[in-house]
């Protein structure tokens, strides 16, 4: 199924580009572990309980890896790493734990560098509506930008 978007015009009073217009990509549906499960197992011979097992011990494995300050691989997909987000401090004596403001993930999905150019493989293939979203939502407008 294609991606579809719907365009916003940034408004920010600090753009470096106010008044253009973007486009901003809209998700059609969540599909959550269970659904995954369902897909794996018409694909091979796994039952879908076995999959759910095995999704559900990679979640907590994941979690307790990074939470040792590891980095996950999973080969043909990507990294995953925890990041931190601090205040600012005056000096590196001045820093304390309490700059530390929030952990948050890195994903970065696994690339490869081809023609002086990193392609995603998550993203290869993708492909926008057939239907002109332009005509659409093109009057639509967003103050901001949230992810879901």
């Amino acid at each position: 199924m294609p991606i579809h978007f719907r365009l916003y015009q940034d408004n920010r009073r600090n753009s470096k580009h106010p008044g253009c217009w973007y486009a901003l990509a809209i998700p059609q549906e969540k599909v959550h572990l269970k659904k995954i499960a369902k897909l794996i197992n018409a694909m091979c011979t796994v039952t879908e309980p076995d999959v759910l097992a095995v999704l559900s011990s990679l979640i907590i494995v994941m979690k307790n890896v990074l939470q040792e300050g590891k980095t996950v691989v999973l080969n043909d997909f990507g990294s995953f790493r925890i990041g931190v987000r601090s205040k600012p401090a005056t000096s590196s004596k001045a820093f304390s734990c309490r700059n530390i403001r929030e952990f948050h993930l890195i994903f970065h999905p696994k690339a490869r560098l081809i023609n002086h150019h990193w392609e995603k493989d998550l993203l290869k293939g993708v492909d926008l509506s057939p239907r002109s979203p332009l005509q659409e939502v093109g009057h639509r407008s967003a103050t901001s930008v949230t992810t879901d």
